[in-house]
């Protein structure tokens, strides 16, 4: 990730999106692309959120909530991805 990247995400109960910027190394935005975002459907439990159900881009992430600290962990096409979320 290089410094200067911007994530923020924006749930609903059945919705998520999520926008990026500033990825001037194409961490999460295609090759030559700066900004770029996702959004679509979600589906929730006390410990999962799926991504995108029934869908070919299905996936899962299992969560945790400590405080105002949230921990999210999932598999995105063979790249674990772990994140710590703080509530400010």
């Amino acid at each position: 990730m290089a410094a200067g990247v911007t994530i923020a995400f924006t749930f609903t109960e059945t919705t998520y999106a999520f926008a990026v910027t500033n990825d001037t190394n194409s961490v999460l935005c295609d090759p030559g692309v700066t900004t770029c975002g996702e959004g679509g459907s979600l589906a929730s439990t006390e410990t999962t959120i799926t991504f995108d159900p029934g869908s070919s881009d299905q996936v899962t992430f299992t969560y945790n909530v400590t405080g105002t600290v949230m921990t999210v962990s999932g598999t995105v096409d063979g790249t674990v991805i772990t994140a710590t979320f703080q509530e400010v």
